[in-house]
């Protein structure tokens, strides 16, 4: 009886190592996956930051161009 126990024992504390095992592997990977997450992040709103300057120049320039438009639409006796 005490071998069956003995047996079953190791089987049942080998079985627990490979869970461990698998659960530090997991570990890792979602680490790893989340690093990469976090960079794409990062990226994203640097880009998203470039794109708000990109359409605030934009913006200034049309505002810009009109005010030059009016200026040469406006007839000399008006100015």
């Amino acid at each position: 009886m005490k071998k069956e126990e003995t047996k079953s024992n190791s089987n049942s504390q080998s079985v627990d190592n490979q869970i461990i095992n698998n659960l530090v592997s997991n570990d890792q990977v979602l680490r790893t996956e989340v690093a990469k997450l976090k960079s794409s992040q990062n990226l994203l709103v640097s880009k998203l930051h470039n794109l708000e300057a990109f359409v605030q120049d934009l913006s200034n320039e049309i505002v810009r161009l009109r005010s030059q438009e009016v200026l040469t639409k406006t007839p000399p006796s008006a100015q």
